[in-house]
């Protein structure tokens, strides 16, 4: 039996129907003990017998219970009628996206304020190890005002298998295969594969969503289900060059890195997705000519407030300095003479030739590690440029990649390979516009042996890049390392699970173990307890323990009391300063990692945030 208008249910006074999903019915009601209209969502009554079904209604409740964002739904009770659970929701009014996406593509600029949205929304979930896993533009409201809100958590990151639905949502096995769940045409590689799912797989339906606005037309769309997932798989979408080639290459560039088939070429974090459509969006303000249609007046008015006098002289005093540092960073213009020998190095990820999962970490923190050392060589030689991992990782591997979209001129790439308890190490250096090998250098790292020092590393690597370097330039490569062998590769392992703390927290524990050996094996590691005071922030974010804080800010300010004059652990600092709502002194910890080392990359980063 289904509740009709004016029935009272619990406290609440049933009125309107408002739709019918492939699991329930939501009714529009008022909350009688409190002046205000809700929305209630029944199981079906022809499922609220599947124990199945009664669990993913309930664990769309507790995931999106646990989130408090102005852009996921808020659930305020839950209950059962007639044996049917239910559960109550702020009542979001509006329509959803896959109703304006009927009516034509969207303008670019309302396109990216309705992604922007939804990625800060996911990333906030991402944050709390919540991954939506059905998003696609019925799972979109937009509301009166142009804010988006993101609804149905009911396949998040811990759902049991779904239900029977419509023919457009998979939700039982493909023969006696993984359970497949989830939306075809916006599942992810990893989904349709059966394989574990991380927030990747959220930004890969994002980009299908994002394609889908701007196109008017379906990433994925074969004539049967079965053809769209082969389809996701194997084949790429119509360029959306293709389709508006007024878009700029930016919007392009920024979907096709979502719509990547791999989850690691993916953005490394949502957040940083995050950043990118904001940036992209906030270009269009000086210029926001409609290349369609507005999407409403309400969102056609939708833009940053305008920044008071103090706060603009502070951004135009930031911009001038990021001005200075892109001149600096960037080559010179076709007409202008470059600077002799200019070389613009780019460190590709290392193979792991045996496959030994520790070592696949230790490679992926060696890229990093190695990158941002020898770009302490640009303040002695304005002629080498170092492009950051975090740019590399995910986009290019190899050396054509690196030279067409990142314009290197000289590749490093390399492989580790275990041989019982040594490791050996291959590092090539290539010419990446003829794309030869120029030479080549190789170590080996015994465990618990002098061989696998730091110093060894950077030796290798210097000589393959044929560097003489004198003595202050050599100890601005290995300031704040550690001659300690083991205390060196736990730090490596410790940065390489770093990188994947946006995968689950599991890495962020991964990373604290090995960070905290390195400490143990050298105690004035300065760079580890930097590390170190970074992962117990990333361990604050997932479980929000207020001693995680504390521990992370007692290791940030052990690594300064060992050696001040390091960027890394400014930065270090600044992140955490800026989690704590100190923003102020976020800025003080960021410039000053900016007069240590003036072309930080991260420093830049943390210190636009803190002014954010």
């Amino acid at each position: 039996m289904a509740p009709h208008a004016g029935q009272v249910i619990g406290s609440y006074e049933i009125g309107v129907l408002l739709g019918k999903g492939g699991m329930g019915e939501v009714y529009r009601a008022r909350d009688t003990r409190l002046p205000r209209q809700v929305a209630i969502k029944f199981l079906s009554g022809s499922l609220h017998h599947d124990p199945n079904a009664a669990a993913r209604l309930e664990q769309e409740a507790r995931l999106a219970s646990s989130l408090n964002h102005p852009g996921i739904v808020t659930v305020l009770d839950v209950g059962r009628w007639d044996g049917r659970p239910y559960i109550v929701m702020e009542l979001v009014e509006g329509q959803s996206l896959a109703n304006l996406i009927a009516t034509g593509r969207l303008a670019l600029h309302d396109a990216l304020d309705v992604a922007l949205q939804v990625a800060e929304a996911l990333a906030y979930a991402h944050d709390a190890g919540i991954f939506h896993r059905d998003l696609k533009p019925q799972n979109v409201m937009i509301v009166g005002d142009g804010r988006a809100k993101l609804i149905d958590f009911g396949l998040g990151k811990k759902a049991l298998p779904a239900i029977a639905a419509d023919g457009t949502t998979l939700t039982a096995a493909l023969t006696l295969g993984p359970v497949l769940m989830g939306t075809v045409g916006y599942l992810a590689p990893e989904q349709v594969a059966g394989r574990e799912v991380s927030g990747a797989a959220d930004q890969f339906a994002l980009g299908v969503v994002l394609y889908e606005m701007l196109s008017g037309q379906r990433a994925f769309n074969a004539d049967t289900p079965v053809q769209t997932l082969s389809s996701i798989l194997e084949a790429e979408p119509r360029p959306l060059s293709d389709l508006r080639p007024e878009l700029p290459a930016q919007a392009v560039a920024v979907v096709r890195r979502c719509l990547a088939k791999r989850p690691e070429r993916r953005y490394a974090s949502t957040h940083d997705l995050v950043s990118d459509l904001r940036d992209l969006r906030d270009d269009l303000v000086a210029d926001s000519r409609p290349l369609t249609r507005r999407l409403s007046p309400a969102i056609a008015t939708r833009r940053p407030a305008r920044i008071g006098r103090v706060v603009a002289g502070v951004v135009a005093v930031a911009i001038t300095t990021a001005a200075a540092w892109w001149t600096m960073r960037t080559p010179p213009p076709v007409d202008a003479v470059p600077p002799p020998a200019l070389r613009q190095i780019v460190i590709l990820p290392f193979q792991n030739i045996t496959k030994v999962a520790e070592d696949q970490v230790f490679a992926e923190g060696l890229m990093e590690t190695l990158a941002s050392s020898l770009t302490q060589l640009e303040r002695f030689d304005r002629r080498l440029r170092v492009v950051p991992a975090s740019e590399v990782r995910g986009r290019v591997t190899t050396a054509k990649e690196a030279n067409q979209n990142l314009g290197a001129t000289l590749v490093i790439s390399g492989s580790i390979q275990r041989r019982g308890s040594t490791l050996q190490m291959t590092l090539n250096l290539i010419d990446a516009a003829q794309l030869v090998q120029v030479s080549s250098r190789s170590l080996e790292m015994v465990t618990g042996q002098e061989s696998a020092t730091e110093d060894a590393v950077v030796d290798a690597t210097t000589a393959l890049l044929a560097l003489e370097l004198d003595p202050i330039e050599r100890r601005a490569l290995t300031a704040g390392g550690s001659a300690v062998p083991a205390a060196y590769q736990w730090f490596v392992q410790g940065r390489g699970y770093l990188q994947r703390f946006d995968r689950g927290p599991q890495n962020v524990d991964r990373a604290i173990d090995a960070l905290v050996r390195a400490v143990e094996a050298d105690p004035r590691y300065a760079l580890a307890h930097a590390a170190l005071g970074e992962a117990y922030w990333r361990k604050y974010e997932v479980d929000r323990r207020s001693s995680w804080i504390e521990t992370a800010t007692r290791h940030g300010e052990r690594a300064l009391a060992i050696d001040n004059r390091l960027a890394p652990i400014h930065v270090t600092l600044a992140l955490i300063a800026r989690g704590r709502g100190r923003y102020e002194e976020a800025v003080t910890f960021a410039q000053r990692a900016l007069e240590l080392d003036p072309v930080s990359s991260e420093a830049f980063r943390e210190l636009g945030r803190a002014y954010e």
